[in-house]
């Protein structure tokens, strides 16, 4: 028996579907293996990504019917929080979190040492100036919220160190560097000849045993 992935649409063997949940018992899912590893690749990579859709997510106020009551928020979309300020952020604080200092994880941050990022005033949205990376479970005990000097202190130390200054610094390298290699690139190609574009659909070469 066989059957087929809901996100590749291929078919493979049922064992393919079969493996562990986080509580250690076999369940059926339905997507393979296969994409199962993909998206946990991309996770990894990308969960910068994913950190800044949640914190807009939660301050557009739309799960208002899920019990959560509707927020008013109105920020600057310049003065946001972006991927880039969020490396700026894992460099200063050196993966550590901003309440306890404890070394923070990325692999599975819903455990109590996974990197979250943290809205030091809950009043206010992720803006770069409201926002610091701290550990699943500070963020969830809500620290900076019951004690207003350690939040305070946290906000002093990231002022100090001039992080706005840093992140404009990093952007405006990258967009520099982005325009040198666009002009070195524009001059390469025309010292050579056009190259063969390749074609953007790869064929797959991954195998299944069927029952």
């Amino acid at each position: 028996m066989s059957k087929e992935c809901t996100h590749c649409y291929r078919r493979y063997a049922k064992k393919q579907f079969v493996w562990a949940d986080r509580y250690g018992n076999d369940k059926d899912h339905r997507q393979c293996r296969y994409c199962k590893l993909v998206r946990q690749k991309w996770r990894l990579k990308n969960f910068t990504y994913k950190m800044v859709n949640q914190a807009r997510y939660k301050d557009s106020g739309k799960r208002v019917g899920e019990g959560r009551k509707p927020k008013d928020f109105t920020w600057d979309e310049k003065d946001y929080i972006t991927r880039k300020y969020i490396d700026v952020l894992r460099d200063f604080q050196e993966d550590k979190c901003a309440y306890c200092n404890i070394l923070m994880q990325t692999v599975n941050r819903n455990l109590p040492d996974g990197l979250t990022l943290e809205a030091l005033d809950s009043t206010k949205p992720h803006v770069r100036t409201n926002s610091c990376l701290a550990c699943k479970r500070c963020n969830t005990s809500r620290i900076g919220q019951k004690n207003m000097s350690v939040r305070e202190a946290v906000v002093l130390k990231h002022v100090a160190a001039g992080l706005e200054n840093l992140y404009q610094q990093s952007s405006t390298g990258c967009t520099s560097s982005s325009q040198s290699s666009s002009m070195s690139d524009a001059s390469s190609s025309e010292d050579h000849s056009p190259v063969r574009r390749r074609s953007r659909y790869k064929r797959d070469t991954r195998s299944a045993s069927y029952v």
